[in-house]
């Protein structure tokens, strides 16, 4: 009889164990978006330092930086850095360098 118990108690602490080691999802977790967009670039090479909104982290919020800087200036920006911002050009391509300059312009 105790054996049965012992076998009921380990067999509940595994179940028990497995039961609550399932990872939940996150709402934290950035949408998902079409490979080679702006948003993807963003997300790709931006984000960590931006926000996932753009609300800035350890870079400036970029919710109106076009408000604040033409297409060029942000291109000149992304392409060669600015202050702690390291140049994008040897990790994003121009093509996807000039779609993300055009879309952070429009954030107004």
């Amino acid at each position: 009889m105790k054996k049965s118990w012992i076998a009921v108690l380990i067999c509940s602490f595994i179940l028990i164990t497995a039961c609550s080691s399932q990872t939940k999802p996150t709402s934290d977790a950035p949408p998902a978006v079409d490979a080679g967009t702006p948003e993807a670039t963003y997300q790709k090479n931006c984000m960590n330092c931006h926000g996932m909104n753009l609300q800035g982290g350890v870079g400036p919020d970029l919710t109106k930086v076009g408000s604040k800087l033409g297409k060029e200036d942000i291109h000149k920006i992304l392409e060669n850095g600015k202050g702690r911002m390291p140049a994008q050009k040897s990790y994003i391509k121009a093509e996807d360098l000039e779609k993300l300059s055009t879309w952070l312009s429009e954030k107004k």
